[in-house]
């Protein structure tokens, strides 16, 4: 059982993590770098927010179908 700051911290880590991520993502669009973009999905855990999932995907779609 966690105690209310264990939980706090933990969602603090999930954030930091995913923000870490989207930065690189974001790095790729800019840069133009699928080879970032496309094997991202490899990179998926437990620990990445619903918000990074979905903005990874939708990443990977627009890929599959821009070109």
């Amino acid at each position: 059982m966690m105690t209310t700051t264990g939980r706090l911290r933990w969602f603090g880590f999930k954030v930091r993590s995913a923000s870490e991520t989207t930065k690189w993502l974001i790095y790729a669009i800019v840069k133009r770098r699928r080879d970032i973009i496309e094997p991202s999905h490899e990179s998926m855990n437990e620990f990445d927010l619903w918000p990074l999932r979905a903005f990874r995907r939708m990443l990977q779609l627009i890929l599959r179908y821009s070109a």
